[in-house]
């Protein structure tokens, strides 16, 4: 069984994207967190295969600290910016899970960070077909 982490602050997307990949895709299960602090807590508890994630997540209620990738964009809103911390924390996995950005982000310099390690980017929003497209191609590879 393979195993997914989906990460928003936007429940209406994880909603969206559980509905069409439930059907679809076999032996899959998926997990949701919709700040840093939940994230945190289940890759430290699971093994992931892929990690579909927002650049602008809420660190949540336990994080405080500022890793050295949100320290580059202090100057703006850091309390948002939960995905460098998550990014962060994923390249310090031995094995980092497949990684598909899923944003609406226009920053060209963050969207950079991302793209050096994610291997899909999908616009937000994007409809069902894609997210199933894109999932389906990093559980075949």
């Amino acid at each position: 069984m393979s195993r997914l982490l989906f990460i928003d602050d936007n429940p209406e997307y994880f909603r969206m994207m559980l509905n069409t990949l439930e059907f679809i895709i076999d032996d899959l299960k998926v997990d949701y967190g919709r700040d840093v602090s939940r994230a945190i807590d289940l890759l430290c508890d699971n093994q992931y295969d892929i990690v579909v994630m927002d650049i602008f997540v809420p660190l949540g209620t336990k994080r405080s600290i500022i890793g050295p990738k949100t320290k580059l964009y202090e100057d703006l809103e850091s309390s948002h910016l939960g995905g460098l911390e998550i990014l962060h924390f994923l390249e310090k996995m031995d094995k980092m899970p497949t990684l598909i950005l899923h944003t609406a982000c226009l920053d060209g310099n963050l969207v950079e960070i991302f793209n050096e390690k994610a291997k899909f980017r999908i616009a937000k929003p994007s409809p069902p077909e894609v997210f199933i497209n894109k999932i389906s191609q990093a559980l075949c590879d």
